[in-house]
């Protein structure tokens, strides 16, 4: 599976890598540093939005907000090391605050949390190798899944990091996100099993 073609999720940093150097140019008011961060830690902060919200229009929204408050905020940080995890809380935040906005205007709590319909076969007219029909196909799957293992499948297999840096991105034990993982991957077996595709690699 191609990170780039399944489903155009933006790059993830490294948490590995060591960026606080730019956080404290960023602290000091240097404007391109921050926007070096943007550039890193941009997919995680969408992986984390989508994984809660499931609509790519409303967790790119609640990204961009979130980056806002960062930069509004950043000076208050007093470990440039947890950039990435500070930053993950904002995105969650503005994910649930979202979210609780929506509840508001909308009249039913269902309608938010129902999962989108499968279908029962491949139409004759769409090709797998269609990066559009790949992308739905993957949203399908990653609708049946719970807001921690959509995450996880989204960094895992769209974005290619191994276990061990889930792991610690998420501050989580290795042996949790390969649970999360052998778990999510048999259910979405099952859904592409009713699409007439045969796994996940396939996509």
């Amino acid at each position: 599976m191609e990170n780039d073609t399944v489903a155009g999720f933006p790059p993830v940093a490294d948490p590995q890598e060591d960026h606080s150097d730019l956080v404290r140019r960023a602290q000091a008011g240097d404007r391109s540093a921050f926007g070096s961060l943007v550039e890193w830690y941009g997919g995680q902060a969408f992986a984390t939005a989508y994984a809660i919200l499931r609509d790519r229009q409303e967790a790119e929204d609640a990204v961009q907000e979130a980056f806002i408050k960062a930069y509004r905020y950043l000076e208050g940080l007093n470990d440039p090391l947890r950039f990435g995890p500070w930053l993950r809380s904002i995105v969650r935040q503005e994910c649930c605050g979202l979210l609780r906005r929506l509840r508001r205007k909308v009249a039913l709590l269902s309608d938010l949390t129902r999962e989108r319909s499968l279908p029962d076969s491949i139409p004759r007219s769409a090709s797998i190798g269609s990066e559009i029909y790949r992308r739905e196909i993957w949203d399908c799957c990653l609708s049946g899944l719970t807001e921690k293992a959509r995450e996880i499948v989204i960094l895992h297999y769209t974005e290619g990091f191994s276990c061990e840096q889930i792991a610690g991105m998420m501050n989580i034990s290795e042996g949790t996100v390969k649970s999360h993982l052998f778990k999510a991957r048999r259910k979405i077996e099952i859904r592409l099993g009713k699409m007439g595709v045969r796994s996940v690699d396939d996509i």
